[in-house]
């Protein structure tokens, strides 16, 4: 009994030094982060821009609507671009809003964070499979610092998803070592699976799942050759993989809720990435030459040496290992499926066509590589000690120079030079004391990220449907593309009830459209760009009598831009029920009198909470320009009412009568708090199980 202690004390020790020495590789990689202030994330106290910040929304209320982007956006749905669900992602959050430390510090913490964590992850999964210690840290370090983490160096997302792997896979084989599963690990795998849902990388998440699946089948074949009963494992593993789907499923409702009702409203859904997008990226022949000769940084972000593909074939002619078949066969299926023409065949698999850029899967070709050198590393160090500690000298030589061309060259070496441009910052100086509920136009990575003003851009991997159809009126969407320049601009009437005061045009961008004296004043311009400000904008609020029904959404972007449409007097909505209510007929024909008198302010305004005093004489339509979506609610005088979709894009409520009125909206997503039933209950029946399975 004692000497079991002992050993246990012994691995923990272990696993402390190897974590230690994984953080000591992080901070040697990242010397110039962490002691010269270069960024990766977030936006610094000097306005270095990299990723979005949320803190203006945190101060006002709990994260589920963005009122700064595309006239109003679910945030906390948008799992993709901002994961607030992600364990790291909470922890920047904590970090900064709650510890006090710099947004700075804060993004850079977290997002240093990942290596360490994914290189001591695969350390516990290569242990777990019998691999000794030195091939366990090379897996480790193979896994961390070649192709997996430099494709896509600065997405959040990925990082937040793919880090996790390798520990589900951790526990997966710990459930599985005995005779009978131990049900506490397999409980652990189904969290940790959700989880990296959580992370915000559906893509990634979507293959780990089919990965998984073939995993289960791989160890199932296992146990049934190593002489266990066929019909008990059949059992065992049916209810291993349904308690693993549910209990992630579980964890991962109060995203996937969300998620899936901001999906089926988006561009993505409808358009769905046909035939084309299969080929936006994939594996070409540079790429390939770039995983072996680090010649070209643009060329070689998938780098993974020549040593550690030598590395592999030994393993795979000279060694004998009961993972190395189905290490291979992962290696070289999704170097295929990585190709533009093995992918085109790939079309009839489910959600399939829903993802661009496939080359993704390419992971587990370096997932294998790692698991595969692990192998092959702690053979040659036993057998050819002084040999095999040169060769790994050279392969650990060979992986430092294709980081630094991948990722110091191409990513990290380019972040000192992400800053704001003088021009915009002049520019929010000049807007953000002025005008506050307002909307400016602006480029869309600077709108996602500086939260400081209402913005009728940004950027989403959901962008909903009508926000493209209704910003770009004049051409045929491609979503694939989304490059198409927004024309609703060049529309008066449109800009009107976007309520865009300003607009930011890059000099070189400058039309003759926005020098008309009658539309709009020239506030500023410098040798970058030009701050327009339109003279006809209406505000965020307002009232209006006349309405007209256009149930054709062609029909009804046609007559937004008509002459004829007055959008100050009137309303064009899809709803044929508005015409049931009483008093409604007359202002069908009759516009607003401009001797009458309205009166409509703003006199609360948070992301989740808007309040309107409204004073007029006759009934009408109040029009709120932020978008129509699912989950928000309206309160005329205390009484709930119903929100039209108005204007194609933006909510309205119909004012019954004269008089001094309160009108109160609420966002409050049912499906948000189904999700979070579901993820609690998932939790606390998880940690009840853990308890249980331990006695």
């Amino acid at each position: 009994m004692e000497l079991k202690e002992k050993e246990k004390v012994n691995f923990k020790r272990e696993e402390f030094l190897v974590f230690l020495f994984f953080v000591a590789i992080t901070f040697i990689l990242f010397k110039e982060t962490i002691f010269i202030r270069w960024f990766h994330a977030g936006v610094d106290p000097d306005n270095t821009l990299i990723h979005p910040d949320i803190s203006p929304i945190l101060k006002q209320s709990f994260p589920l609507w963005n009122p700064y982007i595309f006239f109003g956006f679910p945030l906390l749905a948008e799992s993709i671009n901002y994961g607030l669900l992600s364990p790291f992602t909470i922890l920047r959050l904590l970090l900064q809003n709650l510890l006090g430390f710099s947004s700075f510090f804060s993004f850079n913490f977290v997002y240093i964070l990942h290596f360490p964590l994914a290189s001591f992850f695969m350390y516990l999964y290569a242990r777990s499979i019998g691999i000794g210690k030195v091939g366990a840290i090379i897996s480790g370090i193979i896994f961390t610092y070649t192709g997996i983490f430099l494709e896509e160096p600065g997405d959040r997302a990925v990082f937040d998803t793919y880090t996790w792997f390798p520990l589900i896979l951790f526990f997966l084989e710990k459930s599985l070592t005995d005779l009978n599963i131990k049900w506490r690990y397999v409980i652990l795998v189904g969290f940790f699976y959700g989880i990296q849902f959580l992370g915000g990388d559906t893509q990634h998440s979507y293959y780990f799942s089919i990965f998984l699946i073939f995993y289960l089948l791989f160890k199932y074949t296992m146990r049934i050759k190593d002489g266990f009963s066929k019909k008990e494992e059949t059992k065992r593993f049916i209810f291993t993989f349904l308690l693993i789907f549910i209990i992630g499923v579980g964890i991962f409702g109060v995203q996937l809720l969300p998620t899936y009702e901001l999906a089926k409203q988006s561009a993505r859904f409808y358009f769905k990435i046909y035939e084309p997008g299969v080929f936006l990226d994939n594996l070409s022949f540079k790429r390939m030459l770039g995983m072996v000769i680090p010649n070209n940084p643009e060329d070689c972000e998938l780098f993974i040496g020549i040593i550690p593909l030598l590395m592999v074939l030994y393993v795979l002619i000279f060694l004998k290992n009961r993972y190395k078949f189905f290490l291979f066969s992962l290696l070289l299926c999704s170097l295929l499926l990585s190709t533009k023409w093995i992918i085109k065949l790939c079309q009839f698999l489910p959600f399939f066509s829903f993802f661009k850029d496939h080359i993704r899967i390419i992971y587990f070709f370096f997932f294998s590589v790692a698991i595969l050198n692990g192998i092959g590393w702690e053979n040659i160090i036993r057998k050819y000690k002084k040999i095999g500690v040169v060769i790994l000298i050279l392969m650990i030589i060979e992986i430092y120079r294709g980081w630094t061309y991948s990722y110091r060259y191409r990513y990290l070496n380019k972040l000192k030079q992400h800053k704001i441009s003088r021009s915009y910052n002049n520019i929010f100086r000049m807007i953000k004391t002025k005008d506050k509920l307002y909307r400016v136009w602006m480029d869309s990575d600077i709108s996602n990220s500086i939260l400081r003003f209402y913005h009728s851009n940004g950027f989403s991997n959901l962008v909903l449907k009508r926000y493209l159809e209704f910003t770009h009126t004049s051409t045929d969407i491609d979503y694939l593309k989304g490059d198409s320049y927004p024309d609703f601009l060049y529309y008066p009437n449109y800009l009107a009830l976007s309520n865009i005061k300003y607009i930011v045009i890059p000099n070189k961008e400058d039309k003759p459209y926005f020098h008309r004296e009658d539309l709009f004043t020239k506030v500023y311009k410098d040798e970058e760009y030009t701050l327009y400000k339109f003279k006809k904008v209406l505000p965020r609020a307002f009232f209006a009598r006349k309405f007209r029904v256009i149930v054709n959404k062609n029909n009804l972007l046609k007559y937004l831009k008509n002459s004829a449409f007055q959008p100050h007097k009137e309303v064009v909505v899809e709803d044929l029920s508005l015409l049931s209510l009483s008093n409604i007929q007359e202002l069908r024909e009759e516009a607003l009198k401009d001797s009458e008198v309205v009166k409509v302010d703003i006199t609360y305004f948070t992301p989740l909470e808007v309040i309107v005093n409204l004073k007029n004489q006759r009934p009408g339509l109040l029009v709120f320009s932020d978008t129509y979506y699912p989950g928000w609610k309206v309160y005329v005088d205390s009484k709930e009412s119903k929100i039209y979709r108005a204007n194609y894009l933006f909510r309205a409520v119909y004012i019954p009568y004269g008089g001094k009125h309160t009108v109160k909206f609420i966002y409050s997503p049912k499906l948000f708090k189904l999700g979070s039933i579901i993820s609690g209950i998932t939790f606390i029946a998880s940690g009840i199980g853990l308890i249980l399975s331990k006695r």
